[in-house]
């Protein structure tokens, strides 16, 4: 049924009292909202096999105010809101008798074709394209088998242009494989990060803005390539779901805390998880499936009793995260990639606060910390110098200032205040420190260069097993970090961005020096 005519009955049967929809691909939530408005008059509504959602079944409610039975059959995206005494109070205080099938998901719904009769025919005939390039098929085989035993005889299989939105879904909707399926959902996700790339001022809420910004960095594509998909990676299933779907403005914000593992590769321990209100979602230890070899207790705060006690795993907290991601919230967090790969999440719709912000006097690489971009915006840190981190207070901390910028948009590039320059001249930067290298020795080393011990080490462990490790020393002053770098007895160079470097040696126990460099901050 066209939606036209739909709206002519509508508008010419206003004591129109009863009315049923059955199997229509085109009725969907705005036309219900036509026959809220129009039909005042409806007392009996039944409507079967059709693309509405909970907001079309919450218009007709509203709208239709004599209205007191309500039959939803067969309508796989209507959940059971419509039951609930929600409904009886929006529909001005009357009971509303709402009889809703109970229906089985098929199984490509569940593998995330639902709402595939929402999707736009651009994106319908790009997975149809995808579907003839790499020989996909379904139920009956291809697209030609398909056709054959439809009797589409009158349809050219070549020319997708001529082909109705109705066959396209009944071809798409016969697909069971799940790595057909995986590559039809790879494929919708990235029409859809093409589109939210693409500006549009005059429809862009702020939400859209800080995606399109994040997708814009130049490190976004090399950071969001998740491509190494296996069973027990979460796809998000966004890309395959309607407008409304995508367009959502709701946003979670995740941050976690990795520990090293013994194969070299990092892993979950700790998930913290805050809606846009900052309501806690989720605040659980996750127990790895590999032997730790480092909690890096003095950034993670985790220690091995904390994980004893663990029970949920990484597939856990994705299926608890699953109804967020797939009803069109946004992800927000401060290097999110880092935490979606932990997560083992592949997510399009994300906000990235360390690509969307950067200071004045960064180099071009360098993102901002969580703790000094928080700082900037709102002259408070997210924790003190030392103090391990905590993944709730993290997650609040990114969504807040991605809330600051919802609320009243401010230019993203930010001047660092006086006391942040000031810290940074503070600071010395000790690199490319071998894994044979105890922090104590360095600590010791670092003693006999600087020729004091008023110093702070902080030390930030190494990414995978046996590679190189780093550390901060912080000095009270500029002036006392001054004096320690010209103290090194090393040869001053500079690093590929022009900052003064210097190489130094650690004496070990073995008699085999390890080199290392000191380097300026600022």
């Amino acid at each position: 049924m066209r939606r036209r005519i739909l709206s002519a009955i509508a508008s010419n049967c206003k004591k129109l009292e009863r009315l049923a929809l059955c199997g229509s691909g085109a009725i969907g939530d705005v036309e219900m909202a036509c026959i809220a408005e129009k039909c005042v008059a409806l007392r009996k509504f039944c409507i079967k096999g059709c693309p509405i959602m909970d907001v079309g079944i919450k218009a007709l409610a509203l709208g239709c105010l004599d209205l007191v039975k309500l039959k939803v059959k067969k309508c796989i995206a209507v959940t059971g809101v419509v039951r609930s005494p929600l409904m009886v109070s929006e529909n001005g205080g009357r009971g509303l008798e709402t009889v809703v099938e109970e229906v089985l998901t098929p199984v490509a719904d569940r593998d995330g074709l639902m709402g595939m009769q929402r999707l736009q025919v651009v994106v319908l005939e790009e997975l149809m394209k995808l579907a003839q390039i790499r020989g996909l098929g379904g139920e009956h085989g291809g697209w030609k088998e398909f056709l054959a035993v439809n009797d589409h005889k009158d349809i050219t299989p070549y020319d997708l242009s001529m082909v109705s939105r109705d066959a396209l879904v009944a071809f798409l909707t016969t697909f069971k494989n799940k790595e057909d399926l995986q590559a039809m959902q790879i494929r919708a996700n990235s029409l859809l990060v093409k589109k939210l790339k693409q500006e549009s001022p005059e429809n862009d809420t702020h939400e859209q803005m800080l995606i399109r910004l994040t997708m814009k960095h130049q490190e976004f594509s090399i950071d969001y390539c998740f491509r190494s998909y296996s069973n027990d990676w979460f796809l998000s299933d966004i890309g395959m779901k309607s407008s409304m779907v995508k367009n959502s403005t709701n946003m979670i914000a995740v941050d976690c805390e990795m520990v090293l593992c013994e194969d070299g590769t990092e892993g979950l321990v700790r998930v913290g998880v805050v809606d846009r209100h900052l309501k806690v979602i989720l605040d659980q230890f996750v127990k790895p499936d590999k032997r730790i070899v480092d909690y890096r207790t003095v950034i993670t705060g985790v220690n091995a009793q904390d994980i004893e006690k663990a029970t949920l795993s990484v597939v856990d907290i994705q299926r608890e995260l699953q109804p967020y991601l797939s009803n069109g919230a946004i992800l927000v967090g401060h290097s999110l990639n880092k935490d979606m790969k932990v997560l083992k999440i592949d997510h399009p719709k994300v906000i990235d606060t360390a690509l969307v912000f950067k200071f004045s006097n960064a180099r071009n690489s360098r993102k901002p910390s969580l703790n000094d971009l928080h700082k900037a915006i709102f002259g408070k840190e997210v924790r003190k110098e030392g103090v391990p981190h905590n993944c709730v207070h993290d997650a609040e901390a990114a969504m807040n200032i991605a809330l600051a910028f919802i609320e009243d948009p401010f230019d993203t590039t930010i001047s660092p205040s006086k006391e942040m320059l000031e810290a940074e001249k503070s600071r010395l930067f000790i690199h490319r420190i071998p894994s044979r290298v105890p922090s104590e020795k360095l600590n010791f080393a670092l003693a006999g260069e600087f020729l004091t011990k008023k110093f702070k080490l902080d030390v930030k462990p190494a990414k995978t097993l046996g590679g190189y490790y780093c550390a901060v020393a912080v000095f009270v002053s500029a002036e006392e970090a001054e004096q320690a770098f010209e103290n090194v007895n090393g040869y001053e160079e500079t690093d590929s961005f022009g900052l003064p470097q210097k190489m130094f040696d650690v004496k070990l126990r073995s008699k085999r020096n390890a080199s290392c460099y000191v380097r300026k901050m600022v």
